[in-house]
């Protein structure tokens, strides 16, 4: 009862290769091994071994970059400070984003202005517009969800959504997760969303805008773990991520 929680595998396999890194196994700007070799190597799964990289990415240990792999940084950052906080898991930031961004929701729905409500409304609608791309999607997107924060006229909560979209756009998965779908199935469902919880919002339903927003973000994470196997080669998601968004 209570105990402290077990170190996910993915931070043990990132000290472990951020150790080789410093150790100069792998020399600054040189490219990294494939994933198939490090897990071969580490006796973990391919999944583990990429959430260790996205890990060792938002320390600066190493870049990456969409198709090339992943090189060691040019410039190793300083080691961190013992007790420092380790870097969040893709599906950290998304569980860290139901929690906060639901209670922004709520909090919204008492505040929110009818102009304000006029321009989450024109942004929903806006990610239909033909012929945006999936950058331009996801500009119009983050942008709803910091203008509704902004919306609580909490300058801590706006800054924290900001700081979930600067930390999302550090994890390559993002956008590879997207590639089972077309960007106008991307845009619908985006809309489809937003309007939702922007109907919530306009009723002053704070419980409502709370729930909708919730299950947005857990929708997103549910999605990505029913297409886990076309960006992760059929590798089966961890059992503690997957009881975050499935029933």
């Amino acid at each position: 009862m209570g105990g402290t929680q077990p170190e996910p595998l993915y931070r043990r396999v990132s000290s472990r290769i951020a150790a080789m890194i410093r150790a100069g196994e792998w020399a600054p700007g040189e490219r990294m091994p494939p994933d198939r070799e490090l897990t071969e190597r580490l006796g973990v799964s391919r999944a583990t071994v990429r959430e260790a990289m996205i890990a060792l990415e938002v320390q600066g240990l190493v870049e990456t970059r969409f198709g090339h792999g992943a090189r060691v940084a040019a410039t190793l950052p300083e080691e961190a400070a013992p007790g420092a906080a380790p870097a969040p898991g893709f599906f950290e930031l998304v569980e860290a984003r139901m929690q906060v961004e639901g209670l922004i929701a709520g909090l919204a729905a008492t505040r929110l202005t009818e102009q304000g409500l006029s321009h989450l409304r024109a942004l929903a609608e806006g990610v239909m517009r033909p012929g945006l791309s999936l950058e331009e999607i996801a500009g119009l997107d983050r942008a709803f969800h910091v203008t509704l924060a902004a919306a609580t006229g909490n300058s801590v909560l706006t800054g924290l959504v900001e700081d979930f979209w600067r930390q999302r756009a550090r994890f390559p998965d993002w956008a590879r997760a997207h590639n089972f779908t077309t960007d106008a199935d991307v845009a619908r469902y985006i809309r489809d969303e937003h309007l939702a919880i922007t109907e919530a919002l306009a009723a002053g339903d704070a419980e409502g805008a709370r729930a909708r927003m919730q299950l947005h973000c857990q929708n997103f994470g549910a999605s990505l773990l029913e297409n886990w196997h076309l960006f992760e080669e059929s590798e089966e998601p961890p059992p503690e991520i997957a009881a975050l968004f499935r029933p």
